[in-house]
């Protein structure tokens, strides 16, 4: 009898459901919108010297390459904001709705058309693209040749191992600039941190 008690619990421990993941908890709507101010119709300078991007981006990028990641997809992220004079400030991430999968995550051009149109809705450019990889973060030759942009200066970055790697210190990440006369550029750490300003979203004092 004890033998088949043990029995009972044991096949009735293994039948006890996983628990279920919580969705990641979604952000309150705009309560207005502003008019636009002419942000898109500023002048994109060759060169940025400096990107400033807030915490909160990094955060919700990282959470939407981890959710891919668990299923070993690839993703794309693409970082939105404004320009002033030679400094760019990202405020808004992108996610395309697109088929992804372990070997890599297209975005056709009609997408793009959607998204330049839904930023110029709210007044804001396109600034880098952001998409992970299964390994090592390095632009693969597709990346090279579709990148969704060939501006001069525009930034591509890589994030490695579907985000097991964060994306919080992009020294470890691969972080490309494009020029029109040597292409694709890999930013040693010290260009990275020279050029990229991690802002605090939440500051306590």
């Amino acid at each position: 009898m004890q033998l088949l008690d043990r029995l009972r619990d044991l096949f009735t421990a293994s039948e006890e459901p996983a628990p279920v993941q919580e969705p990641a908890p979604s952000l309150p709507p705009r309560a207005y919108e502003s008019p636009a101010q002419g942000r898109r119709k500023r002048r994109v300078t060759d060169h940025i010297e400096k990107y400033y991007i807030p915490t909160a981006v990094l955060q919700e990028t990282q959470r939407y390459v981890e959710e891919h990641g668990n299923r070993d997809h690839e993703c794309y992220v693409f970082w939105a904001g404004a320009i002033a004079g030679d400094e760019a400030y990202v405020s808004t991430c992108v996610y395309p709705r697109v088929e992804s999968r372990h070997g890599g995550v297209k975005v056709p051009l009609e997408k793009m058309t959607e998204i330049n149109q839904e930023l110029r809705a709210r007044d804001q450019i396109l600034l880098a693209q952001v998409h992970s990889h299964p390994g090592r973060a390095r632009h693969s030759p597709v990346d090279e040749e579709k990148a969704v942009s060939f501006h001069e200066g525009f930034v591509s970055i890589v994030i490695p191992d579907f985000g097991a790697t964060p994306v919080y210190d992009l020294r470890d990440c691969g972080v490309y600039t494009y020029t029109r006369d040597s292409g694709w550029q890999l930013l040693d750490d010290d260009g990275v941190v020279d050029r990229f300003v991690i802002e605090d979203t939440v500051v306590e004092v």
